[in-house]
């Protein structure tokens, strides 16, 4: 949420600057409220800002929340009936604490909805949030579609990407590209939001949540959010690169599609549902990164979850002509191990996951290293170990590679090879996480 940078919009003004915006939850269950991901990249706690949400059963070009069907810029402290203000741990100027490593992130606290919204009740959240000036508070660049792939060292703000928190659906159910007329007006709209207001458009960054991107940027500063459902299920953390993302999964929307897609779809719909499940992968980054990143979200919410999947593997930095080496498989294994002691830590279950290897510039040799990763992921964790790769493994390496019928691009899963590993991972994932469960609740 903040950054020793101003806004693509400009400087913000004295009077500081408020933001607006709204979504809709295209819920398959019923969902009692919702949070909302904000950060800090700077070295002191910063506070100041505050935020107001609401529902809108009618859409209204003002983004207002409705009390039966009528706008009402009011703050009523029910989000059926007008605004209601938003806290971090109960301090309505949202206090975000220091970044240390990409950890300054808070999320808000829950802003509930009675009555709770139903599956696919056609409604839009909408949001205010105001900024006091640069020189009460640092602000800047916040909510942004695009991101850097020229530079694979580990640093905090890659760590600060999108939170995808998915509940319920199938491919058309997330859908959460702000509406057309988000933007932001000059002063505080929040503290007095009946007062009469200017709102000018901000260009429109898409559904993408890659925050502190290089390609456009959209200083909407939300970070991501999560919706609270009505039953409580084990929460699990799919932490890796863009095979965990699921990219290249035909034409779906990239968050719900993959192996985790598949999961979710299976395992956490209807009345038998047994999980809901969280997909932090994301394309292009090293282990470093994505364990980096889980460890800024997570540290924000350290009784968030249940279970961490972390991937063991990923191909960025390894099979590049440099890094690949055993000395590159033995960081991997060290990293397994950091993820392991970040995971419980703060919590969580470990789960190591292998999902596959990859043929991309992969020599003989090379998938040789792979296995011998593998092979040491199994003899230290046994049973707990949820290796995938077999669904659509090409026998004929010395190590793990995929069958060229189930890839187009020798590096990722196409739909048949995320079909088959998201069959074998609905298959073994409840035995997977009793047996850690059993390993790890007693330790």
């Amino acid at each position: 949420m903040m950054q020793d940078e101003e806004p693509d919009e400009g400087d913000i003004p004295a009077a500081g600057r408020t933001y607006r915006g709204a979504f809709k939850p295209w819920n398959k269950e019923s969902i009692s409220g919702i949070q909302l991901l904000l950060g800090n990249l700077t070295s002191s706690q910063v506070r100041g800002a505050k935020m107001l949400i609401g529902i809108s059963s009618n859409g209204n070009a003002d983004l207002l929340p409705t009390n039966n069907g009528v706008a009402n810029n009011v703050v009523t402290g029910n989000a059926r009936t007008g605004w209601v203000q938003v806290t971090v741990g109960g301090a309505s100027d949202l206090p975000v604490r220091a970044d240390v490593d990409g950890t300054g992130l808070a999320w808000t606290d829950l802003v509930s909805f009675s009555p709770a919204l139903q599956a696919n009740e056609n409604v839009d959240v909408v949001w205010r949030i105001w900024l006091p000036s640069r020189a009460t508070a640092k602000y800047a660049r916040t909510f942004s579609g695009g991101r850097s792939y020229t530079d694979h060292k580990l640093n905090p703000i890659a760590s600060l990407v999108a939170l995808r928190r998915e509940l319920l659906g199938t491919s058309d159910w997330w859908n959460f590209a702000p509406a057309d007329g988000f933007g932001r007006a000059e002063g505080d709209c929040v503290t007095t939001p009946a007062a009469s207001t200017t709102w000018v458009l901000t260009p429109n960054p898409g559904g993408t949540f890659a925050a502190y991107g290089k390609d456009y940027v959209s200083s909407i500063p939300i970070l991501g959010y999560r919706f609270k459902a009505a039953r409580a299920l084990p929460l699990i953390e799919f932490v890796g690169d863009s095979i965990m993302q699921g990219y290249a999964d035909g034409e779906q929307t990239v968050g719900i599609d993959g192996t985790t897609g598949r999961m979710l779809r299976a395992m956490g719909s209807g009345s038998t549902a047994s999980f809901s499940i969280v997909n932090f992968g994301l394309s292009g980054f090293t282990p470093e990164q994505y364990l980096a990143r889980w460890k800024g979200l997570a540290r924000a919410d350290t009784h968030g979850a249940t279970a961490m999947v972390y991937s063991i593997y990923s191909p960025n930095g390894f099979a590049d002509g440099v890094h690949s080496t055993q000395a590159r498989i033995d960081a991997m294994k060290q990293n397994t191990l950091d993820a392991e002691t970040a995971a419980k830590s703060l919590g969580r279950l470990f789960i190591p996951a292998f999902i596959t290897g990859t043929n991309m510039n992969l020599s003989s040799e090379n998938t040789g290293l792979v296995k011998n990763l593998l092979d040491w992921a199994k003899q230290r964790y046994g049973t707990q170990l949820l290796d995938l790769h077999d669904a659509i493994n090409d026998t004929s390496t010395v190590g793990p590679s995929m069958l060229s019928k189930y890839t187009n691009d020798w590096t990722h899963p196409n739909a048949p090879g995320y079909d088959a590993l998201g069959a074998k991972a609905i298959s073994i994932f409840p035995t997977i996480y009793s047996n850690a469960r059993a390993a790890q609740i007693s330790q």
